[in-house]
């Protein structure tokens, strides 16, 4: 008896350090909910977490905000399990220094609109671009700019491309306004 004890223990052990490592290593990607079924935010996951996580949220759509780099092994592996897993894969070049351009703001929104769900979003960290990204998720489905602020968390802090939500104001439903009016705003905003 206390011989087969002894030979379990190394298994379950084993076992629960496994089980560890995956969560251990889901949450080390940051990946939060900003709607159940519908969007995920994370930062950067490699091979076996982005599967995981696939698998676990059902994503069907992946956007990084790191923009395109196939020479880099992380890219090129994401690409690959989006590929394996039949996941929509799209890519925004988005910086945390300043705010979005016209054209991949509205690009990010008919990604939104038009592609199967959940989607997921991720930059590096999942700090600034994935929080602007969901805020932007919150916008249109109707959420106020306060509401949509709390994707911002304690480490957000004052992220220029957080300027984004300082510079809608509430006057129409966000994507008309990121159609009609975001263009001349980014333009202005980025002469100064």
């Amino acid at each position: 008896m206390a011989r087969s004890i002894a030979r379990t223990i190394p298994v379950v052990f084993a076992l629960a350090v496994i089980a560890g490592t995956q969560s251990c290593s889901i949450l080390r990607s940051n990946l939060q909910t900003v709607e159940p079924g519908q969007f995920y935010r994370s930062g950067q996951m490699y091979g076996i977490e982005l599967d995981a996580a696939i698998g676990w949220k059902e994503i069907k759509t992946v956007v990084n905000l790191r923009g395109e780099n196939p020479d880099e092994s992380w890219y090129s592996c994401e690409v690959a399990v989006c590929e394996q897993n039949d996941v929509a894969h799209h890519d925004l070049s988005w910086t945390m220094r300043r705010i979005p351009t016209p054209e991949s703001l509205l690009q990010l929104i008919d990604w939104i609109n038009s592609e199967p769900r959940p989607i997921l979003v991720h930059c590096q960290a999942g700090v600034h671009r994935a929080a602007v990204a969901s805020a932007v998720y919150r916008l249109l489905r109707g959420d106020s700019v306060e509401e949509a602020r709390e994707e911002f968390g304690i480490f957000f802090m004052d992220a220029p491309i957080g300027a984004l939500l300082d510079l809608y104001d509430e006057s129409k439903p966000f994507e008309k306004w990121a159609r009609e009016d975001y263009p001349a705003i980014y333009a202005a905003y980025t002469a100064e």
